[in-house]
């Protein structure tokens, strides 16, 4: 049984562009890439989605291409996964075939820079317009940032819906909120500096707020995880500018005290970003296919979907694209909704 087993394993390592496995819907030309592929050997991700969180997008791929290796790196943060790459690519050592961040501002910087590769993926068609930048850049996902915070500790009356809903209580309730609050550290998190520029772009009333969360002495923090866990156990109340699509999903199925709220006054929408990267004369053809698949369930692009999904999150997906596709799509920042001349008149509600 080994040894048939083993020829087995030598003649798929031999096969030609005939025997190689196409996605469904590719192109029949897509086998030459997947047998260029094969022949590599490997693909080499470096990310910001842990490694547990990832497993079962790495175990969809391998059941689709067995003979490619996957060594997916998800344990560094924003910024150490983009200084990584750079001192590497510097010195000439081998680094990551694929770059996936939810940093967009890095990533694009990256981009802009000259080391991603330009791959016409076969998805472009099937992937909304503000997703793709010249074939360089994908947003891969849809991720709302959102104020979380503990239902049993916080009273219904208290939960802020906007940003000055959130100063107010700050400042009124410093007694009861005070080293309780909790947000990114922007001088370890790339995504947290990300949201603080965005604020800043958008909010004008950011001072005000600052000053409440200074007043509140805000805890900072370089991870989401760590967050959601110490405001769902007690140890803070509330938790600013938030990832959503975590929030969202572990609220729901591991962190039975966690409160989330899609702000009425504008909600950021993020998208992670990847590229394949240029370091190469040509795109890895282990990269290509690692790049995203629109069509299996368990695939970068349709997990990324279920991230985040329930009837308000959906609401916000439909405005958001159509209102600010045109702008995000050039500069890779996070989708701003609604705009400033609707705020007033929306209230998205939150979600628990």
């Amino acid at each position: 049984m080994k040894l048939l087993h083993s020829i087995a394993l030598a003649l798929a390592a031999c096969a030609g562009p005939a025997f190689a496995q196409v996605p469904a819907g590719y192109p029949a030309d897509y086998a030459k890439v997947v047998d260029a592929a094969r022949k590599e050997g490997k693909v080499v991700v470096y990310s910001v989605l842990g490694n547990k969180a990832a497993a079962p997008l790495v175990a969809d791929f391998k059941a689709l291409y067995p003979d490619i290796k996957v060594e997916y790196d998800g344990d560094g943060g924003s910024n150490e996964v983009a200084g990584r790459f750079l001192d590497e690519v510097k010195r000439g050592q081998p680094s990551a075939d694929v770059m996936w961040s939810s940093a967009m501002d890095l990533q694009m910087m990256l981009v802009r820079d000259g080391h991603a590769a330009s791959y016409a993926s076969p998805e472009r068609d099937h992937l909304p317009a503000w997703s793709r930048w010249r074939d360089q850049a994908w947003g891969t996902t849809f991720e709302p940032v959102v104020f979380v915070y503990n239902k049993n500790l916080v009273a219904e009356n208290e939960v802020p819906h906007d940003r000055a809903e959130l100063a107010k209580l700050l400042t009124e309730r410093v007694d009861k909120f005070a080293g309780k609050v909790a947000m990114f550290d922007i001088a370890k998190s790339g995504v947290g500096y990300l949201f603080a520029q965005q604020d800043d772009t958008q909010y004008p009333r950011l001072p005000e707020l600052l000053r409440s969360l200074g007043h509140a002495r805000v805890q900072e923090s370089g991870g989401t995880g760590e967050m959601l866990a110490k405001v769902n156990s007690g140890e803070y109340l509330l938790g600013y500018n938030i990832m959503g699509a975590y929030a969202l999903v572990r609220g729901r199925e591991e962190l039975p005290s966690l409160g989330v709220v899609l702000p009425r006054d504008y909600t950021l929408v993020l998208s992670r970003v990847m590229f394949t990267s240029a370091t190469r004369s040509s795109c890895s053809p282990c990269a290509m296919t690692w790049m995203p698949d629109t069509r299996r369930p368990s695939s970068r692009i349709t997990w990324a979907r279920r991230r985040a999904r329930s009837p308000s999150t959906r609401r916000l997906r439909a405005r958001s694209i159509r209102s600010s596709s045109a702008s995000s799509s050039r500069t890779g920042r996070p989708r701003c909704w609604p705009p400033r001349a609707e705020r007033r008149s929306h209230n998205t509600g939150d979600v628990t």
